[in-house]
């Protein structure tokens, strides 16, 4: 299985910063009563109504302005100088009316208006080469074409005012998707979700009581927990209420998942036990024919913001960088891994422990896998920095310590038994320790003849002693650790 990892991209546009006045305290009942939409796909009153309504600035008026052609460009809403007066200084020295759109200078040399109608300035616009979509100070969702000024009402709110108007991310949020797919906006109380290209309407049926901040959809930045059933080939809605609570809308089972802010800076299941209905819910990934790169575990420690706030399953095995040119991690395979253990890898597999103590081996072009030995105890990468022709680790099934040579076709080697039991392995690369002048380790201890062999490693027994194995003599030798690790004894 595969997940495409949606994440944030600048789309082309202009777009300004939604701002919300938030109240303090906390609400968190997000109602659902007899006035929210009974229905899911809003009819929105008919047909997107058309209109040729324009007016251009006397001062510029020139026939030409009918037929732009290629001199399509970037377009703004003048800012409001009591909302924004830094932008609204520079717009202001080209007489711009504040709430209106204007092209950018690089159409003919200036800034010149598009359309005679007022929009919300702090709600920003998205934009493609040809159209422009933002929010009427009268709360619709208009569509302008840059060429003629013409335009088209996607939504006029039923419900209440429209103050959040966000998108689902450049490439859709889905591969192969070049635009925006989807637009988010609140009609009052409701999370309202628009398909840009069809204008087919859904509303949240439930009523945000705490009103409607933000909105994240497909593309949007996740700042923490993410459902593994729908993030990533379903049209989950999640939004924020003005007391800074936060709500997850799982499409394929309609329901309503209280999430909760830790630390100000990412989200959590509020309810670590609340769980969607179905459990049976098929979750559709991108393939990944073939494309690879450097993966790891993420963490289960809970201080890991940036894990967190990539949304990631604590180990569950991703992809570093995603592998659809976007930047977020891409899971490679949703199974349970010991973080705290550092896997193997080269360019075509990984090796890595699962929770169950398994070694378990991914293959990175497909995510396919295989259990290769049973009741890991130990294990170590032989792989560090200075040793490039090494392709190998450790590993101890608590009685035996094996080497295993990713290169010759998972080759093993037995290397020690004990009849005490093995507890922990470590490989120190001493050259490249050497040369970085550490004095973390008390080097005059190393064995001189094997201490640069990729082979020699420490282990210790269940009793907690520690040994030196030196492989030209295949002995295990015991080994002062602290005073190795330079440990003051006290």
């Amino acid at each position: 299985m595969h997940i495409y990892r949606n994440t944030i991209r600048k789309a082309g546009c202009a777009v300004l910063a939604v701002m919300i006045l938030c109240a303090s305290g906390c609400y968190t009942d997000i109602g659902g009563g007899t006035d929210a939409p009974d229905h899911e796909q809003a009819d929105n009153g008919g047909a997107a109504v058309t209109t040729t309504e324009r007016t251009l600035q006397t001062s510029n008026a020139k026939p030409e302005l009918l037929q732009l052609g290629d001199r399509l460009g970037e377009c703004f809403i003048a800012p409001d100088p009591d909302l924004d007066p830094y932008g609204a200084e520079h717009y202001n020295s080209y007489n711009c009316e504040p709430g209106y759109i204007y092209f950018e200078q690089d159409v003919y040399g200036r800034i010149i208006l598009l359309l005679d109608k007022k929009f919300k300035s702090r709600i920003g616009v998205y934009q493609t080469s040809r159209y422009i979509y933002a929010v009427s100070e009268d709360n619709r969702l208009i569509k302008t074409d840059k060429m003629d000024g013409s335009y088209e009402v996607i939504y006029t709110a039923k419900y209440g005012s429209i103050n959040v108007f966000s998108y689902s991310n450049s490439d859709g949020g889905r591969v192969g998707e070049p635009e925006a797919r989807l637009f988010y906006i609140n009609d009052g109380n409701y999370v309202v979700q628009i398909e840009k290209d069809t204008g087919k309407t859904f509303i949240v049926p439930y009523e945000s009581r705490g009103g409607v901040s933000d909105i994240y959809g497909v593309g949007r930045y996740l700042q923490g927990y993410a459902c593994q059933y729908c993030v990533y080939d379903k049209d989950y809605i999640v939004w924020k209420d003005r007391y800074r609570n936060i709500f997850w809308y799982h499409p394929e089972t309609k329901e309503i998942e209280p999430l909760v802010l830790k630390n100000n800076l990412y989200w959590d299941k509020a309810d670590p036990n609340w769980h969607i209905s179905d459990s049976d819910i098929e979750i559709n990934y991108p393939p990944l024919d073939g494309r690879t790169g450097p993966c790891s575990i993420a963490t289960t420690h809970d201080s890991n913001y940036d894990y967190m706030a990539d949304g990631q399953v604590p180990g569950w095995l991703y992809f570093n960088d995603g592998v659809y040119n976007e930047y977020a991690p891409y899971l490679l395979l949703a199974m349970k891994f010991n973080a705290d253990i550092i896997p193997y890898q080269n360019d075509d597999y990984v090796y890595a422990v699962t929770d169950n103590n398994d070694l378990c081996k991914v293959n990175k072009h497909d995510g396919s896998y295989e259990i290769l030995h049973n009741g890991i105890a130990a294990f170590a990468v032989c792989d560090r920095p200075g040793n490039d022709t090494t392709h190998c680790f450790l590993y101890s099934d608590g009685e035996n310590i094996m080497r295993m040579n990713a290169a010759e076709d998972d080759e093993i080697k037995f290397i020690v038994h004990s009849n005490v039991g093995v507890e922990e392995i470590h490989y120190f690369d001493w050259k490249f320790i050497e040369e970085e002048n550490s004095d973390k380790f008390d080097l005059s201890l190393l064995c001189s003849e094997c201490k640069y062999s990729p082979e020699q490693f420490i282990w210790k027994d269940a009793n907690g002693v520690y040994y030196w194995y030196h492989p030209e003599r295949d002995y295990s030798e015991k080994l002062d650790y602290s005073a190795l690790m330079m440990e003051k004894n006290d």
